[in-house]
């Protein structure tokens, strides 16, 4: 290679070099663990939707799963710990109150919402990750994927069916009640906060120092305690356990268990494999809660309208071809302004702990 051709390569080719070293490594394993992943994801859900758990009890009990797994992991992954705390504090502190506010907002709107109704507006996150990436982070974001963005936010409209006129042709053409419908904006809070604080994630480390998952997943862990334990005391009563049936007993642990798994899965799949193709398995999340609902749930089911049936595969293909996009970098190709500045990378991560 001549001095010419080495100064030509951007930062993009840097980053395909450094994927295609990661994706050597295990990507079968990879490809697993987000099977594995997308199954843990759709179990958490159906348990929050049938335990009928106080929110304070899960999240108490999610809080002290985590903080005891993570100082662990502490340890042994981070020689010293302080010094990234330190340098980190702030950005950490915000990103864990974003985290906590998401978990909690979403166990409230899949216990009062279809899960395949929930399932296709937290799929929007993607689109909201880019798009903080490209404020947050200054990084360019190409007019296909900004297209495909508001693709999948046309099918959410679809979906929730806004009180207006051209919704409300007959009120028997809805399915979701207004309380429903209310719980349905309040989700969209979720995907946003998540993506948010996906985005200070990659503004704390860089790919080749990044802030470990442990650190992360810890300082959200306390924060959840703390928000789970202050709620319980106030709206539940002080103990965790006798407000809990033994079948709600199990549940919780299984859920526990369940998220945690998912914490070490996702900094393994998108070790072993490259993200947008973890994201890409993730997304089968969606018709596999929507089977989950017609097996589980079926009075939320049969109510849907042809509306939203083709709002949901608007959100579920425009989410796919955004991350296929992003992934083989198709809209910077057709974008001149993107060219020979850095694209939009907010799918790629190797943390993508809160996102899950």
């Amino acid at each position: 290679m001549s001095p010419n051709q080495k100064k030509q390569s951007s930062p993009d080719d840097s980053r395909k070099e450094i994927g295609e070293k990661k994706l050597g490594r295990r990507p079968i394993l990879g490809k697993l663990l987000a099977g594995l992943m997308c199954l843990a994801f759709v179990s958490i859900n159906i348990i929050f939707k049938k335990s009928a758990i106080a929110l304070p009890t899960l999240l108490s009990f999610r809080g002290v799963t985590h903080i005891f797994a993570f100082a662990a992991v502490q340890l042994y992954q981070v020689p010293n710990p302080s010094e990234v705390y330190k340098s980190n504090w702030k950005v950490l502190g915000i990103r864990g109150i974003i985290s906590v506010v998401a978990i909690a907002t979403g166990i409230i709107c899949v216990q009062n919402l279809p899960l395949s109704v929930y399932a296709v507006i937290y799929e929007t996150a993607p689109v909201f990750a880019l798009t903080m990436s490209a404020i947050i982070l200054k990084e360019c974001l190409p007019i296909l994927e900004i297209l495909l963005g508001l693709v999948a936010i046309l099918g959410i409209v679809l979906v929730i069916q806004p009180p207006i006129p051209i919704f409300e042709v007959a009120d028997a053409t809805r399915s979701l009640t207004t309380r429903q419908y209310w719980f349905a904006l309040l989700s969209m809070v979720v995907p946003f906060f998540m993506s948010t604080a996906f985005v200070l994630l990659r503004q704390m480390g860089t790919k080749s120092k990044p802030v470990p998952i442990s650190v992360t997943s810890f300082t959200v862990g306390v924060l959840t305690l703390v928000l789970g334990t202050i709620t319980h005391m106030l709206f539940v009563g002080p103990s965790w356990i006798s407000c809990l049936t033994p079948v709600q007993f199990v549940y919780i642990c299984t859920f526990s268990l369940l998220s945690f798994f998912n914490q070490f899965a996702m900094y393994f799949a998108n070790k072993f494999e490259k993200t947008p193709i973890v994201s890409l398995i993730m997304t089968l999340k969606v018709p596999i809660l929507f089977a989950a609902d017609l097996l589980l749930f079926p009075e939320d089911v049969q109510s849907y309208t042809y509306l939203q049936y083709a709002g949901g595969v608007l959100v579920f293909a425009a989410i796919f071809m955004l991350l296929v996009s992003n992934y083989f970098k198709v809209g910077k190709r057709l974008n001149e302004t993107c060219r020979g500045v850095v694209t939009t990378t907010g799918i790629e991560s190797h943390s993508l702990e809160s996102l899950n």
